[in-house]
């Protein structure tokens, strides 16, 4: 087995099956975007058999998420994108706030803080990217503020997507002169 000091961790093997439920909406253009989502709606707990024949409850948070952001254009070149998140147990609040810079249209850099109290900061991200045409790669390193910052020295994270571009198809009116 694995000792690692955490109740809630088992240290055998344990299967279980539960449905769970999320929802979410999310809309965007252009200049902004603005989200929210919920997870674990129909499911708050579980049990799972573990390998020694025994059974564990596992309970689930549900959570809710709140997200959004405008694009401010500063020239034809430079734009800089406030957003912020928000996630709540109904119990505990967590805010993130981010600020991103795109430069010629295709570097993107940023900073990101989440926190709010002493009691609630978390981490520091700095984030590097590019983009061209409809691919966009990214890179983030989470630097930890918290007391965990004992035992974690951040986190790395790298994304790649692409966007298709959908063509709008336009209708061509009649003009009649009279």
């Amino acid at each position: 087995g694995v000792v690692h000091n955490d109740n809630f961790l088992p240290n055998n093997l344990q299967q279980g099956v539960a449905p769970d439920f999320s929802f979410g909406i999310y809309f965007n253009n252009d200049r902004y975007f603005a989200g929210a989502s919920i997870n674990h709606i129909a499911l708050s707990s579980t049990s799972v058999k573990s390998e020694s024949g025994g059974k564990t409850k596992l309970n689930f948070s549900r959570n809710i998420f709140f997200m959004g952001g405008y694009d401010f254009k500063v020239s034809n070149k430079f734009s800089i994108m406030p957003s912020a998140m928000v996630k709540t147990d109904l119990k505990k609040v967590q805010l993130d706030l981010g600020l991103t810079t795109t430069i010629i249209n295709n570097i993107i850099a940023g900073i990101s803080f989440r926190g709010y109290t002493k009691n609630t900061i978390d981490a520091l991200a700095l984030v590097l990217g590019f983009k061209y045409k409809g691919l966009q790669l990214v890179y983030s390193y989470d630097a930890n503020l918290s007391y965990l910052s004992k035992f974690n020295t951040g986190s790395h994270e790298i994304s790649l997507s692409y966007r298709y571009p959908f063509k709008k198809k336009e209708s061509r009116g009649y003009f009649y002169h009279n």
